[in-house]
């Protein structure tokens, strides 16, 4: 509790009396309080001697205690977790050293980088797409800049799939966030007919908060529909021809995890989207979509974390 109001250097010492007689103790807590102590500099170092690829300020806009302000341990706390949930990092440490002034220490982040580039190859097979194979290629820290793409490739006898991607976590300087993906899917599940998928969506993420986020994604796509007159049954007949979606998502998001990606050990995440699809966005088909959803994680024993979702 000291250490969440800047009195990183408090003492706290308990003294036990007995009082043999009626087989009770007292305790007394004496508390030397000393000077509240504020952060001089804040530092981001590698761990070991290898330079650091991440861009410095791709880590320094995580960090939610800042130079000149007072100790809080809370918010040390939490730029440790924003900056292990970037995904670069496989361990992130945090020291104190000496500064200027006694009443002063410099903070100093110690980060271990992980390999955030992937080459995946894979294989599988499906009663509905048969054997398939699949290319992909994702860099998750771009040129070290915080970035992500994506190029994914999927083919078979039945499917043949091309997407890519990209994201900006930071839109020109700010918090506001930036995706976007192109997508064409084909595949043949059944003789009766073909269907292809064309679509690329955008999206932008807007913090309220420190644990909070309004998604808005904007989705256009087409999907064609090839019937073999002699094959197709009359609920395919019907569905021929070529569909437009053009659709709107709105999605909140509260999330208070202490690691996002894996190992999660405690908070929540909610989220609370509406899809709307048709009407003044023009397209062929008219719907709306609710979805809400709820997880809660809990540190029962040990390692041992229990989780709920809904």
């Amino acid at each position: 509790l000291y250490g969440d109001k800047g009195y990183i250097s408090a003492l706290v010492t308990p003294q036990v009396i007995p009082d043999n007689a009626v087989g009770m103790v007292a305790v007394r807590y004496l508390v030397q309080e000393n000077d509240v102590a504020y952060v001089e500099q804040v530092k981001i170092e590698p761990d070991g001697a290898a330079k650091l690829k991440t861009e410095d300020y791709v880590i320094r806009r995580e960090l939610v205690v800042k130079n000149d302000e007072k100790f809080d341990s809370e918010k040390i706390q939490r730029s440790l977790e924003k900056i292990y949930n970037l995904g670069f990092f496989e361990d992130v440490r945090v020291n104190i050293e000496p500064a200027s002034a006694p009443n002063k220490r410099n903070l100093i982040f110690t980060v271990k980088e992980r390999q955030t580039g992937q080459l995946s190859l894979g294989a599988g097979y499906s009663s509905l797409n048969g054997l398939t194979g699949t290319l992909q290629v994702t860099e998750n820290n771009l040129f070290g800049k915080g970035q992500r793409i994506g190029l994914t490739w999927e083919f078979g006898a039945k499917i043949t799939n091309y997407e890519i991607s990209f994201y900006e976590p930071w839109l020109f300087g700010t918090p506001t966030s930036f995706g976007t993906s192109v997508y064409r899917t084909t595949r043949q599940p059944f003789e009766e007919y073909k269907e292809q998928r064309t679509g690329a969506n955008l999206k932008f993420g807007v913090p309220f908060g420190e644990y909070t986020k309004v998604w808005f994604t904007y989705e256009y796509k087409e999907i064609n529909i090839e019937a073999d007159l002699k094959k197709a049954s009359p609920e395919i007949l019907q569905q021929q021809g070529n569909h437009k979606f053009s659709s709107l998502v709105a999605n909140w998001v509260e999330d208070t995890r202490d690691r996002v990606f894996f190992d999660t050990t405690k908070g929540h995440r909610y989220s609370a989207s509406m899809e709307y699809a048709g009407g003044v966005l023009f397209g062929t088909e008219n719907y709306t979509k609710y979805i809400v959803e709820a997880s809660w994680f809990y540190n029962i024993l040990w390692k041992f974390v229990i989780a709920f979702h809904s």
